[in-house]
């Protein structure tokens, strides 16, 4: 996850020192703190990614203005499955999709992006959004939808013709954007997007339930040399390691996918 350097002294107010939300002029974004001494107090060091989506790129940013927030609400962020199976992450502005794209529950991605995160189009991916709005019950608002790279190569904006996708822009139709509790006409708000590990684990569930027949099968044959008091310890024991051979199956498998 992107972070933001700041000085230990102006941490101490914060009651949540994991996470905070970053504001530039009514963007937001959800960030993880570092604490550093070698940044001066009432200063923050922003990663590049965050400056990109929040519309102040480049190196040559220092002094830009920005309001650190206390997360305050609930946050539905680093639950124990992507604690498990950690995954990279992309922050990128949100703008509207093509109207080809629209309505159809689906959002939009650059190619090379979608292959960034492990994934290969029409997979699922979670979709992460401060709440733009005061009269949000949540400070982080979570979306899921497949991701594609859009049917148009080109959509009109300012005017002219621009590519589409762009691989710095991330795209939701409206009802999506209203869904995240943002705005309905607001454009290049930033996002946080990933991977949606349970419906990996989901789309291979077929492939975890034969690795776990077939583990009985093997597992059975091994130990019927052995002599066991009954069969009940043998079919729990049975059981037990072929589960455990399962897990061992799925963990290894979903993290050659995603892992950062």
């Amino acid at each position: 996850m992107y972070i933001v350097k700041m000085n230990p002294a102006d941490l101490k107010p914060f009651k949540n020192k994991k996470f905070a939300i970053i504001d530039y002029f009514g963007k937001k974004v959800l960030v993880k703190l570092v604490k550093s001494d070698e940044v001066k107090p009432r200063y923050c060091e922003v990663d590049q990614a965050i400056r990109n989506a929040l519309g102040f790129p480049g190196r040559e940013c220092y002094g830009s203005l920005v309001s650190i927030q206390e997360v305050k609400r609930s946050l539905e962020w680093n639950s124990f499955i992507q604690r498990l199976f950690p995954s990279r992450s992309l922050v990128l502005p949100l703008y509207r999709g093509s109207w080809l794209d629209s309505e159809k529950n689906i959002c939009i991605m650059h190619p090379k992006l979608i292959s960034l995160l492990g994934l290969e189009e029409g997979e699922y991916v979670n979709i992460y959004a401060v709440c733009s709005r005061n009269d949000c019950r949540r400070d982080l608002h979570k979306l899921v939808r497949r991701v594609y790279s859009g049917v148009p190569d080109s959509i009109p904006r300012d005017g002219k013709k621009i590519k589409y996708p762009q691989p710095t822009e991330f795209y939701l139709d409206l009802d999506g954007r209203i869904a995240l509790h943002l705005e309905a006409e607001q454009q290049g708000y930033p996002i946080i997007v990933r991977p949606s590990v349970v419906r990996i684990i989901r789309k291979r569930a077929i492939f975890y339930g034969l690795t776990l027949l077939l583990g009985i099968d093997a597992i059975n044959s091994l130990l019927a040399p052995f002599f066991l008091p009954s069969a009940l310890i043998r079919f729990l024991m049975t059981i037990f390691l072929a589960t455990l051979i399962m897990l061992i199956v799925t963990y290894y498998d979903v993290r050659d996918k995603i892992s950062l």
